[in-house]
């Protein structure tokens, strides 16, 4: 390649750069904390209470506005009691209710490849009995244990709606709803269309019916930083 050949290659490509931090500096960003979940990811022992109390009471004093502060399961959690000492915070002022999410399954459990539509899953329970009000609802698009063909991407909005509206009437008007694109990177590479095609749908409800936003991850370290950007700058178009 001559000289002058690549000396512009290395200039547009340090311009295309540039155009990419510029429009980064405009972004009108949150912080959402996940240090009380995702710490305990890999490790061996769970938390204890009082861990956990240690972890919220550092990330608060972070001054982050946004916290996750529990995952639930069927069964009891340290989640369960933190949360209810959180809560109880919040009804003396301690605490902003409206800036505290719980993570949430979808559905319940896969029969035959048809996903259970009628159950409230038990975050979302768990959330009402215990006085949350912003559920982050998991999906995942690529998973195999579901027929696709039976259980449509269709489908899938559709059920996606009607959490949408449970949240709203047994959570709170107000709930700030995110959908999280859990298997993000298989979806992205192996049904980006479907996955494209439910963001699309999130994207196209009106403003009183859409979620909060939408969050994602790629957790198995398989993809460059340059791969996950391109599929984001695409989910982000619409």
């Amino acid at each position: 390649m001559p000289f002058e050949d690549l000396i512009q290659e290395v200039n547009d490509n340090i311009e295309q750069e540039k155009r990419k931090r510029a429009r980064l500096k405009d972004l009108d960003l949150i912080v959402l904390d996940n240090s009380l979940r995702e710490s305990t990811v890999g490790q061996l022992r769970g938390h204890t209470l009082e861990n956990k109390r240690k972890i919220y009471d550092e990330v608060r004093k972070c001054g982050f506005q946004f916290k996750i502060v529990a995952a639930y399961s069927h069964m009891p959690r340290v989640d369960d009691s933190l949360v209810a000492e959180i809560v109880r915070e919040c009804e003396e002022g301690k605490e902003d209710l409206g800036n505290l999410f719980a993570f949430s399954e979808f559905f319940e459990s896969v029969s035959q490849g048809i996903p259970d539509t009628k159950t409230i899953p038990v975050g979302l329970r768990k959330m009402q009995e215990q006085g949350l009000i912003n559920p982050i609802i998991e999906i995942d698009l690529a998973i195999k244990s579901i027929n696709w063909e039976k259980f449509t991407t269709k489908d899938m909005c559709l059920l996606l709606t009607e959490r949408f509206k449970w949240s709203r009437k047994y959570l709170s008007p107000d709930a700030k709803i995110l959908v999280n694109l859990r298997d993000f990177p298989d979806a992205m590479v192996y049904e980006m269309e479907r996955l494209l095609q439910v963001v699309n749908f999130m994207a196209s409800l009106p403003a009183t019916e859409r979620p909060f936003g939408i969050i994602f991850e790629e957790p198995t370290g398989k993809y460059l930083p340059e791969e996950v950007g391109a599929w984001t700058a695409g989910k982000a178009v619409y």
